[in-house]
């Protein structure tokens, strides 16, 4: 039986706005594999739009590479209500909402970024957007609020975990029976 050690709390010196200032530089990085298969930021809302389109519901993979020896494969689900899902090892992730039951995502989707932050040679997955309120009723205020996690693979425990969340909005799904991955450096 496999132990794993305890959850991760979220770093607390990431301020917000350093965060959004790491995300809005950032270069999208895809490493070298058949260019329609792996999983690059520029493409995703893309893929989301057609998905959730195709009216009903459909999927499609990519490869994530977070280094040159770890990669992941990733499902993006779409359904036909206009909602759609990123899964990848243990992260289930609602990243695209366009569906209005009183919260909506700006733009639809949630922006992705791939980018080592913490210098351990394997790209974060950073998540940003602004979650737009809609209310229950069209009579109610409209309500923006920024949104920002961040999710690093741990060597140790061969699972992603959040490395900084910034809202106290959820976009975890869960996820279950997931065995560590081996971490390669």
């Amino acid at each position: 039986m496999m132990t794993l050690a305890p959850p991760h709390k979220p770093v607390k010196n990431l301020t917000t706005i350093t965060v959004i200032l790491i995300a809005l530089t950032i270069s999208t990085v895809a490493c070298a594999a058949p260019k329609n298969k792996i999983l690059e930021s520029s493409s995703l809302n893309e893929i989301f739009t057609q998905l959730v389109n195709s009216h009903s519901h459909s999927q499609t993979q990519r490869t994530l590479k977070l280094n040159s020896n770890l990669q992941f494969t990733v499902t993006l689900e779409g359904t036909s209500k206009g909602n759609g899902t990123l899964k990848v090892h243990n992260l289930y992730l609602r990243i695209f909402d366009q569906h209005d039951d009183g919260l909506v995502y700006e733009g639809n989707s949630l922006n992705i970024y791939f980018k080592d932050l913490n210098n351990d040679k394997l790209n974060e997955i950073i998540i940003t957007g602004t979650l737009k309120y809609t209310g229950n009723n069209e009579t109610d205020p409209v309500s923006y609020k920024p949104f920002t996690q961040i999710f690093s693979f741990n060597c140790k425990t061969g699972l992603f975990i959040t490395l900084y969340k910034a809202s106290n909005y959820s976009i975890e799904l869960p996820v279950k029976n997931v065995n560590p991955a081996v971490c390669i450096h």
